[in-house]
Formats: C-alpha cells, structure tokens, sequence
C-alpha cells in the first residue's frame, strides 16, 4: 500500500566533515567532527555519495538514482530504511514534508 502522507526529504547537512571512501564491496564514512567511523554495504555506500552530491532528495528521488530506473515501493521502502539508519547516525538530517 502506498502511503498517503508527504514523504520528507534527507539532506546531508554537513558533507564537507565526511572522508568517504568506497570499494565495490562497501564503503567507509569518517565523520570529522565526532571521530566516528561507519562502514556501509555497497548500496548504502553509493545512496549516501548521492546524498553528499544534491541539496535534498525524497526516497522516492534517492532510489530513482540509485536504480536508474522507476523505483518499485520496496525499492523506496528499502532508501527509507537507509535513511533511517543514516539519521541514527548523525550522517543526515530529514527536512519536514
């Protein structure tokens, strides 16, 4: 079922603090600010350099680049799931819808 509220946007507010680097089979994030390191699966890796690289993406927009195609809803369902995770971390901020 789709849902029927507003889905808010993530940005990466403070990209310039982030040595990233990636692998074919993952990536790593050094934030400069707290000293923390995170290590990301290759998908994840890839959705956060396209986070660093725009103002601001719905999860609809994020999984439309990632799979360079129209995104089913588990497709958007799995780049709000990400997007949950990189707010945890501190990596992202979400925007009000």
């Amino acid at each position: 079922m789709i849902s029927t509220h507003a889905p808010r946007s993530a940005r990466c507010h403070r990209a310039a603090d982030f040595a990233v680097r990636v692998w074919a089979d993952g990536a790593v994030v050094y934030d400069e600010a707290d000293a923390s390191l995170h290590a990301l699966n290759p998908i994840a890796g890839e959705a956060f350099s396209l986070l660093r690289a725009h103002l601001a993406l719905t999860p609809h927009a994020l999984a439309s680049l990632l799979f360079r195609d129209e995104p089913q809803e588990d497709d958007v369902a799995m780049v709000e799931q990400l997007l949950s995770a990189f707010e945890h971390m501190g990596l992202i901020e979400r925007l009000p819808a």
